[in-house]
């Protein structure tokens, strides 16, 4: 079967080759022949370029009909797509426009490059002028030769057109089945109710805040980061003055607030009590949960996974960690109430990727990394009516260590590592304030009691950069 398309292919390269035609004698007697030869071959060029013609309209007018209708679905105001299937659609898209890109740039070929006889029909004019029939054969002879060889490079050009064309047909014909078979519309109601409304935490039944920041320094971690860390952490307000706002969008974004003029007041709860009220996009409100591909349980009903609000940061959050021990705030935050609290710290890194290998790392890595670890408290003290009085204390149970968002390390407070006020670390403290020992994953951030090869390919080490 290849011999034979390999025999076909060389045969048309022959026929396409112009030929040194020799003529014989005799030759004159054969002019009208010849004339009806050629005559008949520039029918065929006439034939070939008018088939050139309609590939090049009718590929021109599929490129323009493909793009409009394209753009119904590329905009995700219209239309989504579940799963993998918005790839394929965009793959589909991808194929029948280089397909028929190619058809026009083809039947453009076929069309353009037109031999001209003008120099020849002189020669032969001129011949006929002084009578010598046998130099106008010769010359017609040539022009009839030069036209067959043409026609059969076009001939050629438009059959192998054929294959562009039949894969574009292919193309449009599964991108408008696909679209009806998995298009959804997308409703532009935008976030339709208060559901997914951020909130602070619950302040009702917590110690008052005198106490909460007692406890908060009490317990305050050491954190090593990997001597070999990129990325150390960085102050949330460097990160959002490096920053616009936008709502996100996969083809265009709206800008919302420019890099370096948010204002965070503006964003998160209550920030309807900032000067200008949240920012508002699309019915939602900077208040609501509406990052781009977060859980749909947390995200309002009616809005489409793709939109949402996002903090567009430029590359100077990935700036490497100076030199010696950070001056960057850790920040806490209470749950529960004066019974048992779960005191919570958070770690802010402008900048995580995970060692998860060369195929995921890139859909893994983002700016803004948040980690965290838990100090689990029970209070300890003399009951009366109305609770615990105020001279109860508070009794480390458990460290909890969180890494990737799967199931945290939970270990009992006598088994975590703890630095005592003098500053030396042990494992088996008391149950007596101390401050949990946590080593920072290279790279990822995540959160763990000891050093060395972790789970999900972390790393973890202690460097001399102590937080």
């Amino acid at each position: 079967m290849i011999k034979r398309l390999l025999a076909m292919v060389r045969e048309d390269q022959e026929l396409g080759h112009e030929r040194e035609i020799a003529p014989k004698a005799g030759i004159e007697k054969r002019v009208d022949r010849i004339q009806r030869a050629f005559d008949t071959e520039l029918q065929s060029n006439v034939s070939l370029n008018l088939r050139g013609t309609a590939l090049a309209i009718g590929s021109a007018l599929a490129i323009l009909l493909v793009a409009q209708f394209s753009a119904v679905w590329l905009d995700d105001n219209n239309w989504s797509f579940p799963g993998n299937w918005d790839t394929v659609q965009r793959v589909l898209l991808a194929l029948s426009l280089v397909a028929l890109v190619l058809c026009l740039v083809i039947a453009v070929w076929v069309i353009w490059p037109r031999r001209r006889w003008g120099r020849e029909m002189m020669e032969r004019i001129d011949y006929l002028r002084e009578g010598s029939v046998r130099k106008e054969a010769i010359v017609l002879l040539q022009m009839l030769e030069s036209q067959r060889a043409l026609n059969e490079r076009k001939g050629r050009r438009l059959r192998w057109g054929t294959l562009p064309l039949a894969l574009a047909v292919i193309a449009v014909v599964g991108q408008a089945g696909f679209f009806a078979w998995k298009a959804s519309p997308i409703d532009r109601g935008g976030c339709l109710s208060d559901e997914g409304d951020a909130e602070r935490p619950a302040g009702a039944g917590l110690p008052d805040q005198e106490v909460q920041e007692m406890l908060a320094l009490q317990y305050a971690p050491r954190v090593y980061l990997h001597p070999r860390e990129p990325w150390g952490p960085l102050r949330p307000d460097d990160f959002i003055g490096a920053s616009r706002l936008v709502w996100n969008s996969p083809r265009a974004d709206d800008e919302l607030a420019g890099r370096g003029s948010i204002d965070p007041a503006r964003l998160g709860a209550d920030c309807e009590k900032a000067e200008g009220g949240c920012y508002e996009h699309s019915g939602c409100a900077a208040d609501q949960v509406t990052r781009p591909t977060e859980s749909p349980g947390l995200r309002p009903p009616g809005l489409n996974e793709r939109r949402g609000f996002a903090i567009d940061p430029d590359r100077t959050v990935r700036r490497p960690s100076p030199p010696g021990n950070p001056s960057i705030p850790v920040y806490y935050e209470f749950h529960g109430n004066e019974d048992s609290l779960r005191l919570t710290y958070w770690f802010f890194y402008g900048f995580s990727q995970p060692n998860l290998g060369p195929a995921r790392i890139e859909l893994a890595s983002h700016e803004g990394d948040w980690e965290s670890i838990d100090v689990k408290l029970t209070a300890e003290g003399a009951t009366a009516e109305g609770g615990i009085e105020e001279e109860a204390t508070y009794i480390p149970r458990w460290v909890i260590y969180y890494a990737h968002g799967k199931q945290p390390a939970i270990l009992d407070w006598a088994q975590a590592p703890v630095v005592r006020d003098e500053g030396v670390e042990i494992i088996g403290a008391p149950p007596l304030p101390a401050h949990p020992v946590v080593f920072s994953a290279v790279g990822s951030h995540a959160s763990y009691p000891t050093e060395g090869a972790q789970a999900h390919a972390d790393q973890t080490r202690r460097g001399p950069v102590v937080w």
